[in-house]
């Protein structure tokens, strides 16, 4: 997930996930990151990055992602501030170390990867200064579900059957 400049060094950086592992690349120059760094060897492996942006409201980036843990759908885990801007990635990696020290549920049930395959965060699309979301559900239709600082909004249709068959969304 390409997240743009997250760290504060000016550069865009990107977040992947690989097995259990959940990795940064920090401080892309065009034709290289300047430092890879596994921030967790666990348990990823059932989780999707769903966007790493300023949810909370902070100036701080925050990790949102899917969980296929029973009730949880959407977790929100909030960062805090790094030594010299951007975020401590160390908050990022796990919920211990994050601001409020937990993963928050941001979203409930629907979200398994089995009913709604696609998912993918995007900076403010409605106007209201946070981030969204936009997800395929399996009946194929394409959502919009406005964000808010604690929980995503109520969805709404934003295209009709059709888009189980694109590879990706975004």
């Amino acid at each position: 997930m390409a997240t743009g400049d997250v760290t504060g060094d000016g550069l865009p950086d990107l977040f992947a996930t690989t097995g259990d592992q959940l990795w940064v690349f920090i401080g892309y120059t065009g034709g290289a990151f300047t430092e890879a760094r596994m921030l967790s060897s666990a348990p990823w492996a059932t989780r999707d990055i769903v966007g790493v942006a300023d949810i909370g409201g902070d100036q701080v980036p925050d990790l949102l992602f899917r969980g296929e843990e029973a009730g949880r759908g959407l977790l929100l885990r909030h960062g805090k501030p790094g030594a010299d801007g951007g975020v401590d990635l160390n908050s990022l990696a796990i919920a211990v170390n994050s601001k409020t020290g937990k993963d928050e549920v941001y979203g409930t049930g629907g979200w398994a990867a089995a009913s709604m395959p696609k998912i993918m965060g995007t900076p403010d699309a409605n106007g209201d200064g946070v981030p969204d979301l936009w997800a395929v559900a399996a009946d194929g239709y394409l959502y919009f579900y406005p964000g808010t600082r604690t929980v995503h909004g109520t969805r709404f249709i934003a295209s009709g059957v059709g888009w189980m068959s694109s590879l990706a969304i975004g």
